[in-house]
This record gives structure tokens, sequence and C-alpha cells, in this order.
């Protein structure tokens, strides 16, 4: 989407660098695994081919970035755990980190790097007042006759699968807690029924969800190490899509002791000790 702000902000140049590295590494995806997913196409064809739009322009075909991404990873003898939520982190006296997982004993690892954890700010408590958390709140539908075939999302996300429906917003007040609120329901079954055309959803409800995702205070994405040697790829906001390519760039960047991705400048206003290096002049 269009870098916004003047070219010499912050947000500017690195929403500039975030679309460089999406394109880069998609590009290298799609060349590792062979899957064209990515194609430029016009929204009003998105029914008819029963296709998967990204509310900024890009159209991806159903499940097929995670496919690309599973089989890459295969290729590359990587293990992927599903399920296992890292509830507690503790250092291990300089020699890496224990990761205490939900409903399994605790795991070693030499190296951590934390990225869009939704819990960031209870499992890092020295992060402290850098992460703001931002509230969303889902609803589970059963799925009817009048339903999308692609996902869409905007001011409402809506997820569709086989044999389900999923709606959703993901900016919801803090303030309204950790349980789902009936105001936010309503509200997002009557944009849903507009949206689809139909007035039967509330009939079809089955269940609702909470949840936080990170987010800093000043509304930058956290990347780079903290003091104690973990890694973060944390609070992209909704510009996710290409600013995690560019914070995955300079993480192995990092690893490996390469020359950084980005500019010094662009650098240190995503740094999570930014805060204390910079005057907050700089980062508009």
């Amino acid at each position: 989407h269009p870098a916004s702000g003047s070219r010499d902000s912050i947000e500017f140049n690195l929403q500039s660098h975030s679309f460089r590295a999406a394109l880069r590494q998609l590009r290298a995806l799609k060349d590792f695994v062979g899957i064209d997913w990515m194609q430029a196409m016009p929204v009003h064809e998105l029914r008819k081919n029963g296709r998967s739009v990204w509310h900024q322009g890009f159209v991806l075909e159903s499940k097929g970035l995670a496919h690309a991404l599973l089989k890459a990873l295969a290729a590359l003898g990587v293990s992927v755990r599903v399920d296992s939520e890292v509830i507690q982190i503790q250092s291990d006296a300089g020699a890496g980190f224990s990761l205490a997982i939900n409903g399994k004993s605790a795991i070693h690892v030499d190296e951590l790097y934390l990225c869009n954890a939704r819990a960031a700010h209870k499992l890092l408590p020295e992060l402290g007042d850098l992460i703001d958390p931002i509230r969303g709140q889902l609803e589970l539908l059963g799925r009817g006759a009048a339903t999308l075939d692609f996902s869409y999302c905007g001011a409402l996300n809506v997820l569709p699968g086989r044999h389900q429906l999923a709606i959703g917003n993901s900016f919801e007040p803090f303030k309204l807690g950790e349980s789902p609120d009936e105001a936010v329901r309503t509200d997002l079954l009557s944009r849903a029924q507009t949206l689809l055309g139909t007035a039967d959803l509330a009939q079809r409800h089955l269940s609702s969800w909470v949840g936080f995702r990170a987010q800093a205070v000043d509304r930058l994405p956290l990347v780079g190490r903290l003091q104690s040697g973990i890694g973060l790829s944390l609070a992209h906001g909704s510009k996710g899509f290409s600013s995690g390519f560019l914070a995955a760039e300079i993480l192995v960047a990092l690893h490996f002791g390469d020359t950084p991705v980005v500019p010094a400048r662009v650098g240190l206003a995503m740094q999570p000790g930014r805060f204390k290096a910079l005057d907050p002049d700089q980062l508009g």
C-alpha cells in the first residue's frame, strides 16, 4: 500500500523499506517452493474466482501463503510446534532461556526470538510501559448459505471456513476487558449482516473469543534485541504484512553479524530501547 507521511519521516521510510522487503521475500518464497500464490486481480472478480482478498490490494490464494511457508520450512528441516503456548520465559544464567509450555514441561533454547506474541506484555515485564495492548473480539458462527467465498479484512474481518464463519475486529478499546462484550458482538453481527446480505447471523452464533496483541506506545514496531538477548519482532499493527518481512531480515542480520538492511535512523526507530536512545521528535 502507499507509504504515508513526508519522504523524510520515519514512517515513510519504514513503510518503503518494508514494502521492498516483502517483495524480495515473496519472490524468493515463490522461487523456493514453486508456488505462484500472489497476483494482481480486480476486487470485483474475487467472488467469481473464489479467491481470498487482502484489503490493500494484494490477492492471495486461499491458504496459499501458509502452505508455501510450511513447505519451505519442511524442506529446510525446521520443526514446527503448534498448540504450544509459551506461558513463561526465564533466563538460564546467560546460557539461553527456559520456556514453560502450557500443559508440557519446560524446554531449553540457546537463542530466543519473540515474534508477534500476543501476550508479550505479560511474558516480558522488561518491556515495561512500551506495550499498549490492543483488544480484539472474535465471533464464531455456523456457516450458512449466504457467506463470502473469500476472506475480507477492513473495518470488519471475515474469515470463512468449511463449516464455520469467523467475524471480528482487532481494534477494540482495551478498557472493555478480557471478557466478550455484548455491544461489540451486536455491532459485529450488524456489520456482517450488511456485508453478507443475510439476516440470520444471530441465530448461527456459536461462541465469542477475546485476545490481545502488542502495540508500542508510539505505534512503531519493536524490532531488535533486548538487554537480555531476546530478539523481538512485535507491535506491527495493521502493517505487519509488510513490516514483518523487514523485521525478519533485520533479525537475520543481527544473528549473523551482517550489515543492517535499513539505514541507521530507521533501525534505531524500531529498537526496543529507542525511548532511551532517541528524542521523541526523531520518531515522527
